[in-house]
């Protein structure tokens, strides 16, 4: 797939469907004053008063955008995209969004075209996929509306092969986020308290 036909992909979506810590996943406005469960489907797995500050601030992400990024020629472009990404998508590593979803097929596919000298962009990539990670695992999968959480999480156990691939890599980040990501997505009862200390 070439970079006009990924272009394509991402922008045939309705991002204004989907939310982000920050608000509308279009980047067309903040959310301001607003009712949590009204508003935007995200879960809290840390503080929702922390959350609700986070949208006050104002800052807005164009999701498409920074997804489209991700495939620039420019590396500073890309490392600028991942964090955006994380910061919206799973900010701070405490609540997932639902934008988080459709983002993330765009996101494995940018991960599998890593080459072995992208090594910033591989510590990038791993962090935001360790954050929908760790997130997925702490929402309770009984709560109303968390399919979407189901099917990311179903899609990072599918991709649990590729992220192990690192486990022994060079790059100490790297291979601590992989070995971390593994250890969550295989055991499908792993107690909050178990995640906290792994990641700690």
């Amino acid at each position: 797939m070439d970079f006009s036909e990924i272009q394509q992909k991402i922008y045939s979506i309705d991002w204004s469907k989907y939310g982000t810590a920050y608000g509308n996943a279009s980047g067309i406005e903040p959310v301001r004053n607003f009712s949590l469960k009204e508003k935007i489907k995200s879960f809290f797995v840390f503080n929702e008063y922390s959350a609700y500050k986070i949208r006050q601030r104002g800052h807005k992400v164009d999701v498409a955008k920074c997804l489209t990024d991700l495939f620039s020629e420019n590396t500073q472009t890309q490392i600028e995209a991942t964090r955006e990404l994380d910061n919206a998508l799973c900010h701070q590593h405490v609540m997932i969004s639902d934008a988080a979803a459709p983002a993330y097929e765009f996101i494995i596919l940018r991960f599998k075209q890593l080459q072995p000298d992208e090594e910033a962009m591989t510590e990038e990539l791993f962090d935001i996929l360790r954050g929908f990670t760790i997130c997925t695992a702490k929402v309770n999968l009984s709560e109303p509306d968390s399919e979407w959480v189901k099917e990311l999480r179903s899609k990072l156990k599918r991709d649990v092969n590729l992220f192990e691939k690192y486990s022994s890599h060079h790059n100490e980040i790297v291979s601590e986020f992989s070995r971390e990501i593994c250890e969550i997505l295989r055991d499908d009862n792993i107690a909050p308290e178990k995640i906290d200390n792994l990641v700690g």
